[in-house]
């Protein structure tokens, strides 16, 4: 609901700027939680002066700031704007490659235990990796969505899947642990510019039914990354990480393929 409101508030160079703070802002806090909650280190204390002030605090925060919006198409019928998305191609398509595409959340999921596991580092070090690679993540999609603009959320979308595709591939098969630390800062970078430039071109898809298209668009990321860690779990236990890398790599590389082939950007 987020991306849906920004999109209707927004348009343009404007969204992009936006969307790139709306991606960036979470992983701050995660930076700030995680340093945060390790210090208190007691759950109780930290849900008591941390997290239950902030959700209190972001609840005031959007009902005296956001704006109330009426979506355009929505009170009409929300089945009719189901069947006019899965009816386009662009639409269909556009929530098709989000669901293929896992490379990031498979680095996010276990990257740290790839660290672990190969290069033996010790658990201080790969804390320290982890807040760095966030950072450069909220880095990315800040920046991204001032850069976005330039070049449009398509070719952008495209591009930074096919390229973290390779660099996922790179990272696990490499075998240097100072190459293998800095594509993880370069995968974190491109990701944070991705998650910015697909959110833009998929919530522009179906204007009149934003909501609804938001709405598949949440469902389909969250089913392909169950999908994903599934895969690479599975190729894990049986092949190693070698293999399980290429397997959802050249998935990475085929969403963007079939991004460029399938999806069509729309300006409003």
């Amino acid at each position: 609901m987020t991306t849906t409101i920004t999109g209707e508030l927004t348009l343009g160079d404007e969204r992009s700027k936006s969307l790139g703070i709306i991606m960036a802002m979470p992983a701050l806090f995660y930076l700030i939680g995680y340093l945060l909650v390790g210090y208190i280190a007691e759950w109780r204390l930290a849900l008591t002066y941390f997290a239950a002030p902030l959700i209190g605090l972001s609840f005031i925060t959007s009902m005296k700031i956001i704006p109330l919006i009426n979506l355009r198409g929505e009170k009409t019928s929300m089945s009719l704007g189901f069947k006019k998305i899965c009816g386009g191609r662009s639409a269909i398509s556009c929530l098709f490659t989000k669901m293929m595409g896992g490379v990031w959340i498979v680095c996010l999921s276990f990257g740290a235990s790839f660290y672990r596991d190969v290069f033996k580092m010790p658990i201080f070090t790969v804390s320290a990796l982890t807040a760095g690679m966030a950072l450069i993540y909220a880095f990315g999609a800040f920046f991204g969505g001032r850069l976005i603009p330039r070049v449009g959320n398509k070719k952008t979308t495209t591009l930074t899947w096919i390229l973290m595709g390779v660099v996922l591939i790179v990272l696990m098969n490499v075998g240097n642990v100072l190459v293998t630390v800095a594509m993880g800062f370069l995968i974190s970078l491109i990701s944070g510019i991705s998650l910015t430039s697909s959110a833009g071109l998929t919530v522009s898809q179906v204007p009149e039914y934003r909501g609804s298209m938001m709405s598949l668009n949440s469902a389909s990321a969250n089913l392909g990354s169950s999908l994903n860690l599934a895969l690479m779990g599975y190729m894990l236990t049986n092949y190693g990480w070698s293999y399980g890398s290429i397997v959802i790599g050249v998935l990475g590389i085929a969403s963007g393929i079939l991004n460029h082939l399938l999806v069509i950007e729309k300006n409003e």
